[in-house]
């Protein structure tokens, strides 16, 4: 049976996604193809590349976030940003393949082109540039530079890229974690949720795994542990109910 896992964008929410994964594997679950927007394509790209659990965990450490990051000229090309990223595609570089094409699995990472505000699917090209880009806040942080083009966080207008991700990789079967969402544009984006697992429950057995906002900040990534653990928990219970 093909399985495809979504991971939804979620404000660091990597502990989050962790306890998903850790849930999954305990049930057997081999994803066909992964994909991951924001936090979530960044664990996802950990994932497709072969890390286990343990292995991500010791990858993101305990450091505070803040230290990855690095000061920019707001008004430097490709786009205005107050932080760069470059320091967070540094590490990612020394674990991830270069390319989509060498991952062991399949993998997309959603990101919004910044040009025309299309969301975008990135499956090929350079790994680094298309999962730090989806990590691209908008304003926040400098739009990276995705197979020629500017893009930013996908999770500013699509969390969970569903549609993209059946229409990328069809599948029997689809697990879908959704992190509670920030509360800045809380009901729009979650209306968008809602409406692609209603369109995608007609197409593939779906199973919506529901988790807490991460209590992460960029101070502190907060209890790591404590957070794989409870999201763990709550991806039985879906996996029971399903």
């Amino acid at each position: 049976m093909s399985h495809v896992v979504v991971l939804s964008s979620g404000f660091l929410a990597f502990a989050r996604h962790m306890g998903v994964i850790a849930a999954l594997e305990d049930r057997g679950v081999v994803p066909t193809a992964i994909v991951g927007v924001s936090s979530g394509a960044v664990v996802g790209a950990l994932w497709a590349s072969g890390l286990n659990v343990a292995e991500m965990r010791a990858f993101l450490g305990d450091a505070p976030p803040y230290k990855s990051l690095r000061a920019r000229w707001p008004w430097a090309s490709p786009g205005p940003g107050l932080v760069s990223l470059d320091g967070l595609a540094a590490r990612l570089r020394e674990v991830l393949p270069a390319r989509f094409d060498t991952l062991p699995r399949p993998f997309g990472a959603g990101v919004v082109r910044r040009t025309d505000g299309a969301c975008r699917l990135i499956q090929e090209g350079d790994l680094v540039e298309a999962v730090t880009a989806s990590c691209a806040i908008p304003y926040l942080f400098g739009p990276r530079t995705v197979n020629g083009e500017p893009c930013v966080d996908g999770g500013a207008k699509d969390r969970i890229f569903l549609d993209a991700a059946l229409e990328a990789f069809p599948a029997e079967c689809s697990y879908v974690h959704v992190v509670g969402a920030s509360a800045v544009g809380r009901q729009q984006r979650s209306g968008v949720v809602d409406q692609q697992l209603e369109r995608a429950a007609t197409r593939t057995r779906l199973v919506v795994i529901r988790t807490p906002r991460s209590e992460a900040s960029f101070a502190s990534l907060g209890d790591v542990d404590a957070q794989v653990e409870a999201a763990r928990r709550l991806t039985l219970q879906a996996l029971d109910a399903a």
